[in-house]
């Protein structure tokens, strides 16, 4: 898991590629683990960060989203 994307963590090279910096929140998670830990910034949360429940890998999908809109 990321958990912490956001502008300010992307960054994009002249040849057009954008690459992912600041890994300090990443995790290693397995296929059905989830994670409990609040980590990442506060208007990017999934609501299940948000509501502090446990949340898979999927929560950086919804950051994603949040981070295009």
């Amino acid at each position: 898991m990321y958990r912490d994307l956001k502008p300010e963590n992307v960054l994009l090279f002249s040849d057009g590629y954008a690459k992912l910096t600041d890994f300090g929140l990443a995790k290693v998670v397995q296929e059905n683990e989830e994670s409990k830990t609040e980590a990442g910034t506060v208007i990017y949360f999934a609501p299940e960060i948000a509501l502090r429940m446990g949340y898979s890998k999927l929560v950086d999908f919804w950051t994603l989203g949040i981070f295009l809109y």
